[in-house]
């Protein structure tokens, strides 16, 4: 014991002086360290403050010489007379300035004086050796609030530099050339700061090749603390010139007094803590000995306690084995839900792809009739919007994709005015309708395409725009494009979207990009919304390797930045990129931050821009060739009287107003005015003035659409066409494509009816529907390939199902293509041309005995359908007095069949044939207990009846499907009644509609 006694001091002797050593090292010592070398960079930072207030009092300076007028004059004219006194010796000597340029307006070097403080003799320096400053050199000061300041390095000794635009003595211009003015950094420079600042210093020049630090400006990599000795530190920082360069290294010497002062505190504190520790330790030792007799009780507790451990180890090993079980049977129901999962997507890629069948079709169908303006750019908004929700909608449903949880991104080849085109294309209306413009301000000239993903990039641009909108009740919203840096294979921009909205607080922005929040939960009531927009973009950004930010102030508005990085593409954009390379712009607006905005945006592109805020400004400034871009802001009589006066004068220009209208007002409605959007890009505007690559492509691609139009009747006139499809509204779409390019047209509802036609006509080819009541189209589709006589006749699949091995599927069992809907009718006629054109025409017309036309497309007739070509807009008839628009709205219908009459009278005939007696065979379902078929039923006729007009009955089907889908229960009789009643005004307004306006023939 006393062995153990004696170990137990020496070591608790040598954990004393351990401890007493890690003490000061360790805690002490290190927080005055810290507390040092901060101080230390203060002081440093207080010597570069004090050498940047030399330098901005010489900018004082420079501003006060370049803004008098006798400066200017002398600029203009060279007058030495101006400037004799003003820039004499004896003022350069008192002002400390050492050398002074004027240059005038060209660049060309009109005066010059430079002189050695130390020896007061003139001198001559090399950098500033030139007679002319190009445009595009740093020294050239162009605009009014150019300015150039910062340290250069000369021959003579570091230069402080300042140069700033000559402008008249009230900050007016235009400018009228450049006067630089430097100072030499001398040691009585030095040592007057030394003594203000208090710090000892001296500086010299940096030797290049001694430079390891990057070119770019870094704060902490240009200082640097170098410990000499336990008195002295020395601060060593770098100075950079006006290109960004390191110039000279300060030198500043920082007594170590806090060091000193730290090291006797930490040795008063070591020993306190050691006299402390060692009573402590003799009292721990005496408690020891005391305890060590109950140390022999203790261990039998523990063999005791241990014993019962082990007991409950075997019991925890039961319940491991158990919770195994449980752990596969949970594996094994996560498979069924993953399953289940996938089901349910296949059956919303078909939901979903149905209608959106109905929408891309008819929109298409409708943009090739007789459209106004107008009416063309709503079509082409709902044709794109859709393609756009097509194109995420073949992402999300990608089931590989999702079960593995991420989206991949798809690369392209785009330009930036192509996601801009997108953005205002698609916010056009809402920004018509709020009268809040959208405006984009492009500070970036791309003279190449960038690789990405556009179709994520226009998504999160629209959203992010949307919301603006949706926030936004007056004011303006900017789209701000910037180059922040660019590499040999990337370039790096920053996309802001600023609104003049509602803004938020900073506790709600802190959580906006969560899932379903919002700002405030009454914005949900007021402007609508999930909250998930933001959420998305900011997922949307972070897969694409970049970054979302935002800021917004309460009652200001909100501003979001995206910082994100493209690869460029190997395609060269320099044609685009230079479009409006030497076009003369000028911009007459009393709005200097839209006018400032568009002046960027152009600019980019090669264009001369000159702005102005009134048309008498202007005038004398414009010649022939000019483009004018006209504020909407301008009332209407001043914007004649200017026009009417460039007429006077026979001044040919290209003039456009800046509105957000879609058509002139009236009262310009005479005029030779273009309207282009305040969202200015490069499209839009050589679209509006009619100039450029882009103006002429548009012209090519519209007389290549008329000529496509005419090929395809050529080499599908006459063609028939088997159309197997149960949709009554997909038939329908289809047959019209088909028809306007000449095929003939054979229908049948489900597979069992197609192979009885196929037996009793020949045909080109067959359009199979996959999903069908009887026989759906795999069954059928084999049944046919097991007749040798029709194994040469191409089955091209239609399906709304999106996912994965559908495709490998259908082509298995013997379908020659897989077209997935909604169909577009450039793949639809391709495939056509395609299949057709391979197998020798089975279908001959007659001659004698031309097919009969039936008068309606409900699958149950089964005479061939001729080619037919009413494209054109039929007058719309107005509902008869005797019901309301509540009942039938016929406008909706006729949106729905692109405007053709002939097609609404055809969906109602459908309507009334097929669902006169619903309500009965709904009621008889219910009685019997067969809800599948009763939901089935209501289904069906849900989205009958909102095609054709009757939205009020779509409506009440729905909750009536919904609750009997929810609860079959509870069902509400009163509301089957209201259903019944409202399905019996529909069908009597519809036959009154039919006896007044029969269908076609």
């Amino acid at each position: 014991m006393a062995k153990k006694i004696v170990l137990i001091i020496i070591f608790f002797a040598l954990f004393l002086a351990g401890l007493s050593y890690g003490i000061q090292q360790w805690i002490i010592l290190p927080s005055f360290y810290q507390l040092e070398r901060e101080l230390a960079i203060k002081d440093l930072n207080r010597v570069l403050d004090a050498i940047e207030q030399e330098t901005n009092h010489l900018t004082n300076v420079t501003n006060t010489f370049s803004s008098w007028i006798d400066t200017y004059k002398f600029a203009e004219d060279g007058n030495q007379s101006y400037i004799k006194n003003n820039f004499g010796m004896t003022v350069m000597q008192i002002t400390q300035i050492h050398l002074f340029q004027i240059y005038d307006r060209a660049g060309k070097k009109i005066k010059e004086e430079i002189f050695d403080p130390l020896y007061l003799k003139n001198i001559t320096l090399s950098l500033f050796d030139r007679q002319l400053l190009p445009r595009h050199d740093n020294f050239f000061q162009a605009q009014p609030e150019d300015l150039l300041q910062g340290i250069v390095l000369s021959e003579y000794g570091p230069l402080m530099l300042s140069a700033l635009p000559i402008l008249k003595d009230d900050g007016s211009g235009p400018v009228n050339g450049t006067l630089i003015m430097g100072r030499f950094i001398s040691q009585d420079i030095i040592r007057r700061l030394s003594k203000q600042t208090k710090i000892s210093f001296f500086v010299e020049p940096v030797e290049k090749n001694k430079i390891h630090s990057p070119p770019a400006s870094n704060q902490e990599k240009d200082k640097e603390l170098i410990t000499t000795n336990k008195h002295v530190l020395i601060a060593h920082g770098l100075l950079r010139d006006i290109f960004n360069q390191p110039a000279l290294k300060i030198h500043a010497n920082i007594p170590r007094d806090i060091t000193m002062h730290g090291i006797d505190a930490s040795t008063l504190t070591s020993m306190t803590i050691l006299l402390s520790l060692l009573l402590l330790g003799t009292t721990l030792l005496t408690l020891f000995c005391v305890y060590n007799t109950k140390i022999k009780k203790v261990n039998q507790e523990i063999k005791k306690e241990v014993d019962y451990r082990t007991f409950q180890l075997r019991l925890a090993k039961d319940d491991a084995e158990q919770a195994k079980d449980e752990a596969e049977l949970s594996r094994e129901q996560a498979i069924k839900a993953n399953r289940a999962r996938g089901d349910f997507l296949a059956n919303m890629s078909h939901e979903i792809r149905t209608p959106m069948n109905a929408i891309l079709g008819m929109s298409y169908l409708c943009q090739r009739t007789e459209l106004s303006a107008k009416q063309a750019r709503y079509i082409n908004n709902i044709h794109h919007t859709a393609s756009s929700l097509l194109g995420l909608l073949n992402s999300i449903l990608d089931f590989s994709k999702i079960d593995a949880g991420k989206m991949e991104l798809e690369i392209t080849d785009f330009t930036l005015d192509d996601c801009l085109s997108y953005l205002d294309r698609l916010t056009f209306e809402s920004v018509r309708e709020k009268d809040v413009p959208l405006i984009f301000d492009v500070q970036a000239k791309l003279p190449f395409m960038l690789k990405g993903d556009l179709l994520r990039l226009g998504q999160v641009a629209l959203n992010l725009v949307q919301n603006s909108l949706k926030f936004t009740e007056r004011g303006a919203i900017y789209v701000t494009v910037k180059l922040v840096e660019q590499t040999q294979q990337q370039v790096s921009l920053i996309i802001t979207v600023e609104d003049t909205g509602i803004g938020m607080s900073e506790e709600s922005a802190e959580h906006i990009f969560d899932e379903f929040i919002q700002a405030d939960p009454s914005t949900t009531r007021q402007y609508g919304g999930t909250g998930l927009g933001l959420s998305i973009s900011r997922q949307l950004i972070l897969l694409m390797g970049g970054k979302i930010s935002l800021s917004s102030e309460l009652g200001k508005g909100t501003q979001i930045t995206v910082e994100l990085s493209f690869e460029k593409s190997n395609h060269s954009n320099r044609e685009v990129c230079d479009a409006l390379a030497g076009k003369q712009i000028i911009i007459i607006a009393s709005d200097n931050k839209l006018a400032l905005a568009i002046t960027h945006t152009l600019a980019s592109y090669g264009a001369n821009i000159e702005r102005f805020n009134t048309f008498t400004s202007a005038l004398t400034h414009i010649s022939n060739g000019n483009i004018l871009l006209i504020n909407e802001h301008f009332r209407a009589q001043d914007i004649r009287d200017f026009l009417s006066l460039l007429r006077q004068k026979n001044l040919r220009t290209t003039n456009i107003l800046l509105s957000n209208q879609a058509e002139l007002p009236e009262a310009l409605a005479q005029e030779k005015l273009a309207i282009l959007s305040k969202a200015v890009h490069l499209s839009s505007f050589c679209l509006a003035a009619d100039i450029g690559m882009i103006a002429q492509q548009l012209k090519t691609e519209q007389a290549l659409h008329r000529n496509k139009i005419v090929s395809l009747e050529d080499n599908l006139r006459g063609k028939r066409i088997l159309l197997a499809e149960d949709n009554a509204m997909n038939r329908q779409i289809i047959v019209e494509l088909l028809s306007d390019v000449g095929i003939n047209v054979i229908l049948a509802e489900n597979g069992l009816q197609a192979i009885e036609l196929l037996s009793e006509h020949k045909v080109d080819a067959i359009l199979m529907d996959i999903q069908m009541p009887v026989m759906d189209g795999i069954e059928a589709t084999k049944q046919i390939r097991r007749q040798t006589q029709w194994q040469a006749i191409p089955i091209i699949a239609l399906t709304a199902s999106a996912m994965r091995g559908d495709k490998e599927k259908g082509l298995a069992i013997g379908m020659s293509d897989y077209l997935t809907k909604p169909v577009f009718s450039d793949k639809l006629y391709q495939s056509l041309i395609r299949w057709c054109g391979e197998f020798p025409t089975q279908a001959k017309m007659s001659a004698a005995a031309p097919p009969k036309v039936p008068g309606s497309f409900d699958g149950t007739n089964t005479d061939i359908l001729p080619a037919t070509h009413q494209t054109a807009p039929e007058p719309v008839t107005a509902a008869p007095a005797e019901f309301s628009r509540q009942i039938l709205d016929i406008e909706a219908g006729l949106k729905v069949c692109a405007g053709k009459q002939h097609l609404l009278n055809s969906l109602w005939q459908q309507f009334s044939d097929k669902h006169g007696d619903s309500i009965q065979r709904l009621k008889n379902l219910l009685e019997n207990g067969d809800i599948k078929q009763a939901c089935a039923l209501l289904h069906n006729l849900k989205g009958i009846a909102g095609n054709i007009g009757a939205l009020t009955l779509a409506r009440q089907v729905a909750d009536l499907y919904r609750q009997l889908t929810l609860s079959p229960g509870d069902m509400d009789k009163n509301q089957l009644e209201n259903m019944a009643k409202q399905l019996q005004q529909v069908l009597e307004a519809i036959n009154k509609q039919l006896q007044e306006k029969p269908p076609l023939p």
